[in-house]
């Protein structure tokens, strides 16, 4: 329990990440609300023109900037940004329809979710791509919700990423258009509105992530062999199978989600795992997951003598069940795809050979070229 500025605070669950060589604590309250700190370097303002016998090496504890709050960093934001033109977009665009017929929506931006939207459970952080993204399970739907923050180096403090729009209509993909016969100005790409209020970006809703519970997920970020080109890896307990479900999504060239598929991957891809005990009994998961990547290093000789070689990335999932601590590692390919566990399984996608064909000078008998 924390005391700020006579506001009593219950942490109920606590994260940390290291972004851009500084420690971030995120704490979840019992409320919802959502809570972080960042350790000081010892150069900041804060830290310098602070009081010696007061200084802790850690920012005051401060809400969350997210879409719905009142103020963000001090500045006062436009009680409603919703865009309704990104809003239809995604309806279009990330709606698909299974030969049963049900219609699902893949994903979708939400405007208005602060604090207490938020449900009681531990947020999962990645930094990478030159963002802070932090991840929560929704109290509404129990799906998964994203938001993206940049480190401002100046004060210390979290800041919601910037999104640009057309400058007068306040909207991403449609400017203002004027009556016939109307005199218009030409409306432009800004980060800010024509009253100077600036475009954050909302939160995203993985919609295609359902029936999460407790927080009991975790979230993985790999590379690819394509430049710029990274893979999701979202690892869940499904609430009603009590099954881990894997969702594996393409990152966009913004640093989201790409779920359209190509002639090389797949924009998508589900996978669902029964633990089971040595005796093919299901095992019941007790308590929140976690997966973290790792790599195999071996010592091989060099130029500079004997030094530790990556050979291998893999991912580590650590699941509580209630008979114990169960482990899976999974192989990763140059995709950012993972290793299957069962062989000819027609519900998973076969990965790809990294084998490639190699065409060799042509030669005669004796080993000479043909000329």
């Amino acid at each position: 329990m924390i005391l700020l500025n006579e506001l009593e605070l219950k942490f109920k669950h606590v994260n940390s990440i290291s972004h851009e060589g500084k420690v971030v604590l995120v704490a979840t309250c019992e409320d919802g609300s959502l809570w972080y700190s960042i350790k000081q370097d010892g150069f900041e303002d804060s830290y310098l023109q602070a009081d010696p016998k007061n200084r802790t090496g850690w920012e005051k504890w401060q809400p969350l900037p997210l879409p719905g709050s009142k103020s963000d960093t001090g500045i006062i934001l436009k009680e409603d940004q919703r865009d309704q033109s990104v809003i239809d977009k995604e309806i279009e665009d990330l709606t698909v329809e299974y030969p049963d017929g049900e219609k699902e929506l893949l994903m979708q931006s939400r405007y208005d979710l602060d604090h207490s939207k938020a449900a009681v459970a531990q947020v999962q952080l990645i930094s990478g791509l030159g963002h802070l993204y932090i991840f929560r399970q929704s109290a509404m739907t129990n799906s998964l919700l994203v938001d993206r923050f940049v480190l401002d180096g100046m004060t210390n403090k979290l800041v919601r990423k910037l999104e640009v729009r057309f400058k007068r209509s306040g909207q991403k993909y449609k400017p203002l258009q004027g009556k016939p016969g109307q005199k218009l100005k030409v409306d432009s790409l800004d980060f800010r509105d024509a009253d100077n209020f600036p475009f954050y970006e909302p939160t995203k809703e993985l919609t295609l992530i359902k029936n999460l519970q407790n927080g009991w997920f975790d979230v993985v970020l790999v590379p690819t062999n394509d430049h710029d080109v990274h893979r999701w890896h979202f690892f869940i307990c499904e609430s009603k199978t009590n099954q881990i479900e894997i969702i594996s999504i393409k990152s966009s060239s913004e640093g989201l989600f790409d779920f359209q598929d190509t002639k090389k991957e797949k924009g998508i891809i589900r996978r669902k795992i029964q633990l089971q005990n040595s005796d093919k009994q299901p095992l019941k998961i007790k308590n929140g997951l976690g997966a973290t990547k790792y790599d195999i290093q071996k010592q091989k000789d060099t130029e500079k003598g004997k030094q530790l070689l990556r050979e291998a990335t893999r991912i580590m999932l650590a699941v509580p069940t209630d008979k114990g601590t169960a482990a899976i590692s999974f192989a990763l390919s140059t995709d950012g795809t993972l290793s299957q566990i069962k062989q000819n399984d027609p519900e998973l996608i076969d990965l790809r050979s990294n084998k490639k064909e190699i065409l060799l000078p042509i030669r005669l008998q004796g080993g000479t070229h043909l000329k």
